[in-house]
């Protein structure tokens, strides 16, 4: 359990630095291919790594658990390895969500100083940092 919280903590630091380029380097040329390319893609490899690769897959992947009910999900995640496998699944997925923000805010002439809020809100709290860049079009 000890290398699992390890790799837990290495994984969220590895997000927090695409975090960190999307709000401190928005002008970086390389910004949105290190994060897509570089970070996310090594969540990606890191989630495979973890749900089919790690030493203690000899039982069972998915135990007792499946995705058509509350009760299946909870049963997928009361396993450790499908826990943290779940989390870099969000890690990764709320950094897409982020380059998509940021993208699209670009397009839209959005300044930066209002991305931020919606980079934080989705980094902490997924759909209510879209929501709110959602909102923000508006005024824009």
């Amino acid at each position: 359990m000890k290398s699992l919280s390890n790799l837990y903590k290495l994984v969220n630091v590895v997000a927090a630095i695409g975090w960190v380029i999307l709000i401190f380097l928005p002008n970086w040329d390389l910004a949105d291919s290190a994060i897509k390319y570089g970070i996310v893609v090594g969540l990606s490899v890191f989630y495979i790594y973890v749900l089919f690769i790690t030493k203690d897959i000899k039982n069972e992947v998915f135990p007792k658990g499946n995705f058509t009910s509350l009760e299946g999900v909870i049963n997928l995640f009361k396993n450790p390895r499908n826990l943290l496998a779940g989390w870099v699944h969000y890690l990764a997925f709320d950094l897409m969500l982020g380059i998509y923000i940021k993208t699209q805010a670009n397009e839209i002439g959005m300044s930066h100083f209002l991305q931020i809020p919606c980079f934080i809100l989705t980094f902490m709290l997924g759909p209510v940092g879209y929501l709110l860049f959602v909102i923000l079009q508006l005024f824009v």
